[in-house]
């Protein structure tokens, strides 16, 4: 499967799963929610930089652009939650959205750096 389609197919997952009713389960869920906003917007900012990424000269400018289309993406589901009466719009989920984007990539690109040092 293409890098390209693997992230359409990981932006669909997330805006299906973003606009379905959230069960209650009685736990304690506010940290668990900005954990999984974390992770979630994190792999999508990593998933626009695989697609991006074609030149190691260019990653700290493919690596903004991920980060800003992720954190675009996970700003425009919070908008469209705030339409739906069983969703809620959320500061604080933007905020995670952002910070996640940018621990992947940063993280992401440091691989990507390492890899292309030691191996070609």
């Amino acid at each position: 499967m293409s890098k390209g389609l693997v992230l359409i197919s990981w932006l669909f997952l997330v805006l299906a799963v973003s606009l379905m009713p959230v069960p209650e389960t009685g736990i304690e869920e506010r940290n668990l929610d900005k954990t999984v906003h974390f992770v979630i917007y994190g792999i999508t900012a990593m998933l626009f930089l695989r697609v991006l990424y074609k030149d190691s000269r260019k990653l700290c400018i493919d690596g903004l652009i991920s980060i800003g289309s992720a954190s675009l993406y996970g700003f425009l589901i919070e908008i469209a939650q705030s339409l739906i009466p069983y969703r809620s719009f959320s500061i604080g989920d933007i905020l995670f959205n952002f910070l996640g984007a940018l621990f992947f990539v940063i993280v992401f690109s440091t691989v990507l750096l390492r890899s292309k040092r030691h191996f070609g």
